[in-house]
């Protein structure tokens, strides 16, 4: 039933093992109790819909919604297993917790060989539901509020993406990423640290009949991300990428980057080169 509030009584949707249920009230001038629960999904079909070719795998998860509208509080968990073509890639898995003291998020990425990048972190941000009388948005800041930020992995071999790339715009796609990112002080004035390192990167685009190879490294300092090393080469040239981009407040950035091109190769087709 849709007005005032949306109220879903039991709702199953089932195929042998895999099922969606939902059930609950949302309520934008009242209580929440709204549950959606996901067990064994596979994706296959849901990715073709949504064009993402081959990828394939199933999905776990659920969301749990309660509280009152201007500070509900909002539980929510996943863990995949994705393929695509029959191989393997790997799986991702996460929890968010969000409550009147912020948002709380642990996730990994784990290919199906080598190092996972795990994701921990605390934003202050609250959750109020469109309609409830609060001041603000669906998402406020809370002032003064203490941002804790980590990304690590180390050698994550990206290759094990690239099942999920449509191979008639990207192929070959290669390179070790590592991940060492913190941030701490607030949103308005967020304090970086660490480094983010691409080696050996190769990717080719077959409608420029180009490939591209090339190395990277960002320095993360105060409330600078600096691109200390970056060299992208095409054919017998290449470019050298230097700068900054500042974070004066987030999502707020001033980029200040240049570029140097020697000889590189933008395209090599029959209808551009």
């Amino acid at each position: 039933s849709y007005g005032d509030r949306i109220r879903v009584n039991d709702f199953v949707l089932a195929a042998g093992s895999r099922r969606i249920a939902v059930d609950g009230v949302i309520d934008p001038r009242g209580q929440q109790a709204f549950k959606v629960s996901i067990d064994s999904l596979r994706l296959l079909g849901i990715s073709q819909f949504l064009g993402l070719g081959e990828l394939d795998g199933e999905l776990n998860g659920s969301v749990d919604l309660g509280g009152p509208a201007r500070t509900p509080e909002l539980t929510a968990g996943w863990d995949v297993d994705l393929r695509s073509r029959g191989d393997a890639i790997g799986t991702a898995q996460g929890r968010v917790e969000w409550r009147g003291d912020g948002l709380k998020l642990e996730a990994s990425v784990s290919p199906s060989k080598g190092d996972s990048l795990w994701v921990k972190g605390r934003f202050p941000l609250v959750l109020s539901l469109p309609g409830s009388g609060s001041a603000g948005g669906l998402v406020t800041r809370i002032s003064g509020g203490e941002l804790a930020l980590d990304a690590v992995g180390r050698e994550i071999d990206i290759s094990k993406v690239r099942a999920l790339l449509d191979r008639e715009k990207a192929r070959d796609l290669k390179g070790k990423l590592s991940v060492d990112a913190h941030a701490r002080g607030t949103l308005d004035a967020p304090r970086l640290s660490g480094d983010v390192t691409l080696r050996d990167g190769r990717i080719r685009i077959p409608s420029l009949g180009a490939t591209y190879e090339g190395s990277a490294r960002l320095r993360l300092q105060g409330q600078e991300v600096q691109l200390a090393q970056a060299r992208i080469e095409a054919g017998k040239g290449r470019m050298d990428l230097s700068g900054s981009v500042r974070l004066d407040a987030f999502p707020t950035a001033a980029f200040d980057l240049t570029s140097q091109l020697r000889e590189f190769r933008v395209a090599s087709t029959e209808e551009l080169r």
